[in-house]
């Protein structure tokens, strides 16, 4: 019962209650789940650095670029950083949100930035655009 990988289901929910995680949502999908158990020591003794909402974020399957104020130019504020996040779901953006706000250093601010990734032939997405937009005026309403 005690490994996420292998632990039942119905009580993973029971099993992240007794690692202390701080948000825990029925609607994740179950590989997200899991992955939020077994990091949660980790994040925990590790909460307040950079590496923990880097290992929050990868539990999201998303991966993440971190900006702390001191390596922009010009420097920005003191204790802010930005968040560019590639990959992960879209979904769960809220849930990503209040753990990096939870894990992050209490006196920091943060600006998250969710970045898509898309890969694709330009004549697909030239044709595709074409049946989207005759679609659009076949449907129109007559006047």
């Amino acid at each position: 019962l005690w490994d996420p990988w292998t632990c039942p289901p119905d009580q993973l929910p029971w099993l992240a209650w007794a690692l202390s995680i701080d948000d825990w949502s029925a609607e994740w999908p179950d590989q997200v789940k899991r992955a939020r158990v077994a990091i949660a020591i980790a994040v925990q003794r590790l909460k307040g650095t950079a590496r923990s909402v880097r290992d929050v974020v990868r539990a999201y399957g998303g991966t993440l670029t971190i900006r702390e104020w001191w390596e922009t130019a010009p420097r920005g504020q003191p204790h802010t950083f930005t968040l560019t996040i590639y990959g992960g779901q879209s979904e769960l953006v809220d849930s990503i949100v209040r753990d990096i706000d939870r894990t992050k250093p209490l006196r920091s601010h943060f600006t998250f930035t969710q970045a898509l990734q898309s890969a694709g032939d330009v004549g697909i997405a030239g044709a595709a655009q074409a049946i989207l937009y005759r679609r659009l005026s076949l449907e129109a309403p007559a006047a």
